[in-house]
């Protein structure tokens, strides 16, 4: 809000309104409440990536061919995001694949490496590693188990969660 009109509004005191059945009220005011408590509000809402059918009619009637290009930006999205998917996944299951294979080379050689040094004659460090090598393979795993189960739990909680309904 200006200047100006905060200033003209001062000016102007505070407002009355007036029935519109009231003998003061003018014509003018009258047929202005008239008008108001004639109008009538429509509110239309739908979920998902397509807009109910009447709409899109009405959006062809607007623009011939809407409707199509519409149509034709759903399917384009709704490729994208599958693509974008796939890609996903196939990082994670590559990412998975890496992981196991690191992991198994690191355990063999550390075991291989803990065998060498008892063969040598020293049990005790020979042993110290290759126990050290088992805890910490047993340590991932059930970290990774307890980590997936987590998720699964949070992604069930999320679904079974009833959601707030909308004003």
């Amino acid at each position: 809000m200006s200047k100006s009109s905060r200033r003209r509004n001062r000016q102007r005191g505070p407002q009355q309104v007036v029935p519109a059945g009231d003998p003061a009220a003018s014509p003018v005011v009258q047929a202005n409440v008239a008008q108001v408590v004639g109008l009538a509000m429509e509110q239309i809402t739908f979920s998902g990536p397509l807009p109910p059918p009447s709409v899109l009619q009405g959006y062809n009637q607007v623009l011939p061919g809407a409707a199509d290009r519409i149509l034709s930006m759903a399917e384009r999205q709704m490729q994208h995001r599958q693509s974008l998917e796939l890609k996903v996944i196939g990082s994670d299951v590559w990412r998975a694949w890496a992981g196991l294979l690191v992991g198994g080379l690191l355990a063999l050689v550390l075991t291989l490496s803990g065998a060498f040094v008892i063969y040598h004659g020293h049990d005790w460090a020979g042993t110290t590693a290759i126990t050290s090598t088992l805890v910490a393979l047993a340590g991932v795993f059930v970290y990774g188990s307890v980590t997936r189960r987590n998720e699964r739990e949070q992604k069930a909680a999320v679904v079974r969660k009833p959601r707030a309904k909308k004003k």
